[in-house]
């Protein structure tokens, strides 16, 4: 009879060990998913930040597009004026020495 109680009493004893670590563990467990709640709302901010830094930056990077259009536009007239003031030059030389030379 004094055996049972002893072992009663050590398994009562393992169990309320039991029963310890477990609310320990779950201390833990809830402490650690706080973090990691915490965690989550700051990727969430930061991927909302990221999303809009992107967009800003096709944005920008449209402008630059329809910059690069306007400057290649504007580069094409300014070398057509070149050549035709060129060969304007070229014209006038030309009938100036025509007009030597027929003398």
């Amino acid at each position: 009879m004094n055996e049972l109680r002893s072992r009663i009493e050590k398994s009562e004893r393992q169990l309320a060990s039991i029963f310890k670590d477990l609310k320990m563990n779950r201390t833990d467990i809830d402490e650690l998913k706080g973090k990691r709640d915490a965690l989550n709302q700051q990727v969430k901010e930061r991927v909302a930040k990221a999303q809009a830094l992107r967009d800003r930056r096709d944005e920008i990077n449209k402008q630059i597009g329809d910059y690069k259009e306007k400057r290649s536009g504007i580069n094409s007239k300014t070398q057509e004026l070149f050549f035709l003031e060129l060969r304007t030059s070229r014209n006038s030389v030309m009938s100036v020495i025509n007009s030597l030379t027929e003398v």
